[in-house]
């Protein structure tokens, strides 16, 4: 599931590339521009640069996105549940799209008493950190 999880990533960020990428130039060039009509075209090129990197450091860094959080609580019921299958007492289907939906279900688990559903939330607290 982390390799899902990284390939989402990824994907998030090149659609966000697509649109941000854009806009970045432009504000680079304008902060550029201004920066070198009140001074010289050197501390111009300084500032548009400043600005571009920071746009695509900001694009690119390694958020902790609700995503992966979340792909990381799914992982951890995965490790949970998976004596039950080992000892031979149920049959469990992780991470199962929904048809014609975006939405996931994270953990069924059919065992001889029954089909369950099991969904997972990742919860933090300010006292844990």
């Amino acid at each position: 599931m982390a390799d899902v999880a990284r390939a989402a990533e990824r994907a998030a960020q090149h659609r966000r590339a697509k649109v941000v990428l854009p806009l970045l130039t432009a504000a680079a060039a304008v902060a550029g521009w201004a920066v070198a009509a009140v001074g010289s075209w050197q501390l111009g090129l300084v500032a548009g640069l400043v600005v571009a990197g920071l746009g695509v450091w900001r694009l690119y860094r390694r958020a902790r996105n609700s995503w992966a959080v979340g792909a990381a609580g799914e992982a951890r019921t995965a490790r949970l549940l998976a004596p039950l299958v080992r000892r031979g007492h149920a049959v469990i289907l992780h991470d199962r799209a929904v048809p014609g939906s975006r939405a996931n279900l994270d953990h069924l688990v059919f065992t001889a008493a029954g089909a369950f559903y099991i969904d997972t939330k990742n919860w933090t607290s300010r006292r844990s950190r």
